[in-house]
């Protein structure tokens, strides 16, 4: 299947994103109706990115770290990167999507002069429900798609999207996000990640992070989206995936490697998750 943006989600991130089929660029500002299919990126932001999210996905995600976090991220949500953040997402869209790049001194001046409002986040903000910028969002996309760009409905269009995303960043607070930590429950990844092909159990990771069992796994939850167990799994089939890719291990000692009972319960795994086997993907 043909990827709708593939820069390698482990390589050097980019400072440019590619030309898109349909996009408009002009005066401080790039809108992106980015097509359904897989989508793989590390990018390092020059300019605020504003994506807006249209189906229920599954996202591989690293923000200004090597820690990869899997996340289901809800339908019609919206995320604010900020300026010099580098981010690394892997997922594939069901959907047509919109990515809006906005130039920092463009966006001082629409946050002053066109809102009234100040207090820009400066911090990343992960996605979160965002209506009214998801049907702004269609539109925009619908207008992309089909004909040629109108300046002047675009422009509007985006600021109106900027409006009612910088909203939904500043009531995102100091809620948890990918930007902040919890040094319990980074103990506690940082243990999974160091006993990923060891008989894991949530008892030992919630020691590991000094709480209860079932006040780790809510914590746990409310910080990373997942159940632990989910983020487990999730977590193996990228170390099985990765280990794919390098020296010639049979597929079998990748799957003890890793965690799994044997080859055969992480080839079901991977086909859900991949799309593929692991044979099919080497």
């Amino acid at each position: 299947m043909t990827h709708s943006i593939h820069i390698p989600f482990h390589g050097t991130p980019v400072r440019h994103l590619p030309q898109f089929e349909h996009e408009f660029a002009r005066s401080g500002l790039r809108v992106l109706a980015l097509p359904p299919g897989p989508a793989e990126v590390a990018y390092f932001m020059k300019p605020l990115i504003i994506d807006v999210n249209l189906n229920p996905v599954s996202h591989d995600l690293a923000v200004n770290s090597d820690r990869i976090r899997t996340q289901t991220v809800p339908a019609d949500s919206v995320s604010w990167g900020p300026p010099d953040t580098e981010l690394r997402l892997r997922t594939t869209n069901i959907d047509w999507g919109l990515v809006m790049e906005f130039d920092p001194d463009h966006v001082t001046a629409l946050a002053s002069e066109r809102l009234e409002t100040g207090g820009i986040p400066t911090d990343f903000v992960d996605y979160r429900p965002a209506p009214q910028t998801a049907r702004l969002g269609r539109q925009l996309i619908s207008h992309l798609r089909f004909g040629i760009p109108d300046r002047l409905f675009v422009e509007g269009m985006s600021i109106a999207i900027f409006a009612t995303a910088l909203t939904t960043a500043q009531l995102a607070g100091q809620a948890p996000s990918l930007a902040n930590t919890d040094p319990r429950i980074d103990r506690a990844i940082d243990y999974i990640e160091a006993n990923l092909a060891e008989d894991l159990s949530i008892a030992a990771i919630a020691n590991v992070a000094g709480m209860s069992p079932s006040w780790f796994q809510s914590a746990f939850r409310a910080f990373t989206g997942q159940p632990v167990f989910a983020y487990v799994r999730a977590r193996r089939l990228e170390r099985a995936r990765l280990l794919l890719a390098g020296p010639r291990l049979s597929l079998s000692q990748i799957a003890f490697a890793c965690g799994f009972s044997s080859h055969s319960h992480m080839s079901r795994l991977f086909r859900a998750r991949f799309g593929a086997s692991p044979s099919e993907m080497r």
